[in-house]
């Protein structure tokens, strides 16, 4: 009688039972720390992985994911993190949780030693080349030759258009005179009215009358074209002033540019640009990664086909994510300046197939420091299609900072000793394009001002701001995250133009003079050209009043 229990296999099931008893937290902690490290191109390491099969759950202990841009910091760190997951969709090798919970949550935390990988290739780096613009009298003015390089193609770009005006003037009347009577033409009116003379009176009248007719007609359109012309000779002259004015126009639009015309003066991204830079450059730079559709987003609206062998796919009518964190419940500690503010909150759908699942990725975080700073952020990254669309909000009121770097230029180092901040932001990405503002106040102001070359100008705007107890800045990019528009106002403009007025006035005169005599220099070939084209017009006058004159003669 065949045996019913096979021991030699109960023995391989008891191994294996005792094998995942002993080993799976390790295979599990090292999947994750090799996995994590080859995606974020950077150390992630973990102290411990526990796994559970009824119910499934799993809990990991100390992650730290490492910066790959700066290795001896973690990009991100917690404690510890709890997950329940759907056990019922394991068997369709799909991982749902149901609840995440994280907590000891913490961002841009130092390392003991570097998280780099070795041969891990250096992460890219956009190279964003921002100009803010802006100019402190005396302090950062450009020469007059590295202006007009930036400028001589768009001003070479205006005669161009102003040429193209006028041969189109010029082709619409050469076309008009086309059809007016030539020479020959008259001629023959000439010799009609000659062979009618010696007619009989019959003929004269039958004659005259035609001629006249024809004659008349000519006339009514040259008047009308003398009108025209007119007109025209009016656009050209126009046209041809503006050729003349436009040295000037073009010098007042680049000291406008560089914030020294009269009005709405940019001193604060002048001194502040650099520190601006660097934060602008990161941030934009980690916006397109999130912008970017992932390799996995790319390929999985594929069609699965039906497989062979021991793992068999088969079509999904409602397919789920392979990967989906229903909730996670966060805890952790934002580090702002010197505040530690810890906040609570929850992530919602979140997942590397997010079209895939029928709602977009959500979050909304909510904290407070000792020190009653607040924070609230809420946002939505919905990439459920190629086009994503991502929303962030975030509000930090009374926010402490303490010397602060605003300007580190050796001619003038600026630095806020203290302030009480409040920032709101706001964030909407569609797609490549990109739309941003961020607006803050800054109170209970004390500002410090120094430099390694005092001059009249830095002594201005040092006496002009120790008096400064609050003020305000206002950050808006516009465009793509490729192509950027960047602005930056400040009522500091304000502030320190009116102080700063006379100089600033002097100094925008003498450079506006520099660069108009400049362009005016370089640009004189361009403007003879233009101004050779205005000849046909005294031609074209001459021509439809000699004709006019004839005409008239004839029809006596």
């Amino acid at each position: 009688m065949t045996q019913w229990i096979r021991w030699w296999g109960l023995g391989v099931f008891a191994a294996m039972a005792i094998f995942w008893w002993l080993c799976i937290d390790l295979v599990v902690k090292t999947a994750i720390e090799t996995v994590g490290t080859t995606v974020v191109g950077a150390k992630v390491e973990l102290a411990n992985a526990a796994v559970t099969l009824l119910p499934a759950s799993l809990v990991l202990t100390q992650l730290r994911v490492t910066n790959p841009s700066t290795p001896m910091s973690n990009i991100v760190a917690a404690e510890n993190i709890s997950v329940s997951i759907d056990t019922l969709h394991l068997f369709g090798r799909k991982i749902i949780v149901n609840e995440m919970i994280v907590t000891g949550l913490q961002f841009n935390t130092a390392r003991n030693s570097s998280g780099a990988v070795t041969n891990q290739p250096a992460p890219e780096s956009e190279g964003y080349n921002f100009d803010l613009g802006g100019a402190i009298p005396g302090m950062t003015l450009p020469s007059v030759d590295s202006l007009i390089a930036k400028e001589k193609s768009m001003l070479k770009k205006d005669y161009d258009d102003i040429g193209a005006t006028l041969k189109k003037i010029k082709a619409d009347w050469q076309q008009r005179v086309d059809e007016l009577p030539d020479d020959k033409q008259l001629d023959e009116y000439k010799q009609r009215w000659k062979k009618a003379k010696e007619g009989n009176f019959l003929q004269k009248i039958v004659v005259i009358k035609s001629l006249k007719k024809a004659i008349d007609k000519n006339l009514r359109n040259i008047k009308r074209l003398r009108k025209q012309l007119a007109n025209d000779t009016q656009a050209a002259k126009s046209e041809l002033n503006r050729a003349k004015n436009l040295p000037a126009a073009q010098a007042k639009r680049m000291l406008s540019d560089l914030g020294l015309d009269a009005e709405g003066s940019s001193f604060v991204s002048a001194f502040a640009g650099d520190q601006l830079k660097r934060l602008l450059q990161q941030a934009l730079t980690q916006l397109k990664k999130i912008a970017s559709p992932s390799p996995s987003k790319k390929t999985e609206e594929l069609a699965y086909q039906r497989g062979k062998g021991t793992w068999v796919t088969f079509n999904e009518t409602q397919p789920l994510p392979e990967l989906l964190i229903k909730v996670a419940r966060l805890e952790g500690v934002f580090n702002i300046g010197d505040e530690d503010i810890r906040f609570t909150g929850e992530a919602q759908n979140l997942s590397h197939q997010p079209s895939r699942w029928r709602e977009p990725a959500s979050f909304q975080l909510q904290g407070k420091s000792t020190g009653n700073t607040s924070l609230v952020a809420n946002g939505v990254f919905d990439h459920r299609t190629p086009a994503n669309k991502d929303t962030v909000d975030v509000t930090i009121e009374k926010l402490p900072l303490v010397d602060y770097a605003l300007s580190e230029k050796p001619a003038l180092q600026i630095a806020v000793k203290k302030a009480l901040a409040h920032i709101n932001a706001t964030l909407l990405l569609n797609g490549e394009a990109i739309n941003a503002n961020i607006d803050a106040t800054f109170n209970k102001v004390d500002l410090q001002i120094d430099s390694d070359n005092p001059s009249t100008t830095t002594s201005v705007i040092k006496d002009t701001l120790s008096s400064v107890n609050s003020f305000d800045l206002s950050l808006n990019i516009q465009g793509t995250l490729s192509q950027p528009g960047i602005s930056l106002r400040s009522d500091l403009d304000n502030i320190l133009g009116k102080a700063l007025k006379s100089k600033l006035k002097q100094q925008a005169n003498e450079l506006k003079g520099k660069l108009t005599q400049k362009l005016k220099q370089q640009m004189a070939p361009e403007l003879e050209k233009l101004t050779q084209q205005k000849d046909f017009i005294a031609a074209l006058e001459k021509q439809l009043v000699n004709q006019q004159s004839m005409l008239k003669k004839l029809s006596l």
